[in-house]
């Protein structure tokens, strides 16, 4: 909740301090709350590479990078795979996966990223935000292949993917990014 108010309220300074608070208390946590905490923190360094204007600074990006590894790692783990934490782990999922197949997208590494977003689907097939994002993904890939049936296959699972991401009413759905992604497709409307 720090995180997030810090970054709506667009203060850096309180982010970068709370990642470090975060840094000193994680050893501290059981696995699920440092999973919790490395993902905040990976977030958190996002939301300062675009709150400073500075999105393309690579020792950001790696930071997040480095911190939502360490929360998969760490979700992927045998003891979360118990049974009283699987609710929580489940739609943590989602969101983890997603940001973090956003980081890899944002860093041109498409194919990783698509893999991610597939993750989400294979748990969830309806979470609209992954939907979206491979579709975004699968429409960049159709603009720069040049064999006509490949790129074709592309575009139609773009479509596919945007078009489900749409009419998505997953609740998890941000409105800008439905309306981003209506703009994906109406490229193929037109």
């Amino acid at each position: 909740n720090k995180f997030d108010s810090a970054t709506i309220a667009k203060n850096t300074e309180e982010l970068e301090l709370l990642i470090n608070q975060a840094l000193e208390i994680i050893e501290n946590e059981n696995v699920a709350s440092q999973a919790q905490i490395y993902y905040s923190i990976g977030t958190a360094y996002s939301d300062i590479a675009i709150l400073t204007g500075i999105s393309n600074d690579e020792s950001l990006r790696e930071k997040q990078l480095f911190y939502f590894r360490k929360s998969l790692s760490l979700i992927e783990s045998k003891e979360l795979e118990k049974s009283e934490y699987r609710p929580y782990i489940l739609g943590f999922k989602f969101n983890l996966y997603t940001n973090y197949a956003n980081a890899l997208k944002h860093l041109g590494r498409n194919i990783a990223a698509i893999e991610q977003y597939k993750k989400v689907l294979d748990i969830n097939p309806n979470f609209g935000m992954s939907l979206g994002n491979i579709g975004e993904a699968y429409q960049y890939y159709g603009l720069l292949v040049f064999d006509p049936a490949q790129r074709d296959y592309l575009h139609n699972c773009a479509y596919g993917m945007l078009s489900k991401a749409i009419r998505s009413n997953d609740p998890n759905m941000y409105s800008k990014a439905k309306e981003y992604f209506k703009h994906c497709i109406e490229q193929y409307d037109s």
